[in-house]
């Protein structure tokens, strides 16, 4: 639903010659170039401390490059104002603990309509399209008939689908989440997928870290998976591969996390790794 205060879906998101460094100087990415279109879904895989966080954060503009570029429709993100970032992208940070829903003293339904505040002038309030956006991203994630409870007597998960409720308000055309999947249960979690699916279909670019190789398969065209600076980085290929989702095996995967990996095939013919 449009609400006439957000831009059209955008054509592209360009990486270009990006390298990320942790404050050591040391480099978990180095001249990373990629490109999605619209009705992309990217999964991005990896072991603990390859990255995967920090990537994300650049991707999104929140904090700045040491070298490259991130580009949304011959854009460059990094020299948006935050407003500007706000209204192209939507992020779901890990959460680590409340998300970002963590402190916000209201009601479920105001919580979610945050996520409209990049679209709405200082002295301007939601108007009913927004109110009718809030309540349909709540019953989505399951939260219906929740509006007006207090967000700190939620759950874990419950704030966790509140937090992806408030990323669905917002409705930006590039969706980038961090472990979208934390704290949920299995019916949450494919829901969750579907949703994120459904939104690529429309034409969103959906960018999430994962940490089910079969979930990305299933559900996402393209993985970007980082490999990390230590014994298991193929020289080869460097610390990072971009590429269609058929790039993930069994191969890639053992070396990716340091540990054998099996590819079996389910009923449905579905793609699903194990351990050896």
């Amino acid at each position: 639903m449009s609400t006439g205060r957000e831009f059209s879906t955008p054509a592209t998101f360009e990486v270009r010659d990006l390298t990320v460094q942790l404050a050591n100087d040391e480099p978990l990415c180095q001249s990373l170039s990629f490109a999605l279109q619209a009705g992309d879904c990217l999964a991005i895989l990896g072991r603990n401390g390859a990255g995967k966080t920090t990537l994300l954060h650049q991707l999104s503009g929140i904090t700045p490059t040491q070298r490259g570029s991130v580009w949304v429709n011959a854009h460059n993100l990094h020299q948006q104002t935050p407003r500007q970032q706000a209204q192209w992208r939507g992020l779901l940070p890990q959460q680590v603990s409340g998300g970002m829903s963590e402190g916000l003293d209201c009601s479920v339904l105001e919580a979610a309509l945050t996520g409209r505040h990049p679209f709405i002038n200082r002295w301007q309030q939601e108007n009913e399209a927004d109110y009718q956006l809030g309540h349909a991203a709540l019953t989505e994630v399951g939260l219906q008939g929740l509006e007006s409870r207090r967000v700190n007597t939620l759950s874990g998960g419950e704030r966790q689908r509140l937090n992806l409720a408030t990323l669905f308000v917002q409705n930006a055309p590039i969706m980038l989440l961090d472990e979208p999947l934390a704290h949920l249960d299995l019916h949450h979690q494919i829901a969750v997928l579907e949703s994120l699916q459904r939104r690529a279909q429309q034409g969103h670019i959906v960018i999430m870290v994962l940490h089910d190789p079969a979930l990305a398969c299933r559900y996402c065209s393209h993985t970007l998976l980082l490999y990390g600076n230590d014994e298991i980085s193929n020289v080869g290929i460097g610390n990072a591969e971009f590429g269609p989702i058929s790039l993930v095996d069994a191969a890639r995967l053992s070396q990716l996390y340091g540990h054998p990996i099996q590819e079996i095939r389910s009923a449905t013919n579905a793609r699903v790794f194990i351990p050896d």
